[in-house]
């Protein structure tokens, strides 16, 4: 049982987690938090441009909706990693008695690891 709490505890906020960075914007260096956003080494237009092979009035009518689109999808990551660290932060307070020492020790390092992965560590 505790096994499988942890187990479901670290899959759901690894899942939030995936589930925002599709949603993250461009932070300029084409990546997203995660190393690995959604566009590539690419901002959107030149994916879009470069996969469907937009033509220049294309391109003038997709720039706008791409840019409206933008803060939007900021804004649903924002809010969604802040609900998802709420989550993950009550289900760690709730797994801190049932875990052994040793066991706090290895889901700390797996924590860590987790975030050095995902850029936090590369500060």
């Amino acid at each position: 049982m505790k096994r499988q709490l942890i187990t479901l505890t670290i899959a759901s906020g690894l899942t939030l987690s995936s589930i925002a960075a599709v949603h993250a914007g461009d932070r300029g260096d084409g990546k997203g938090p995660h190393g690995h956003g959604g566009w590539g080494n690419q901002n959107p237009m030149e994916q879009l441009t470069d996969k469907l092979n937009l033509t220049r009035e294309q391109q003038a009518k997709v720039q706008p909706i791409v840019d409206q689109a933008k803060p939007q999808l900021q804004s649903i990551h924002q809010e969604a990693m802040q609900k998802a660290k709420l989550v993950m932060d009550s289900a760690m307070e709730q797994l801190r008695p049932i875990l052994t020492p040793e066991q706090l020790q290895k889901l700390e390092a797996m924590r860590q690891e987790h975030e050095q992965k995902r850029g936090k560590g590369r500060q």
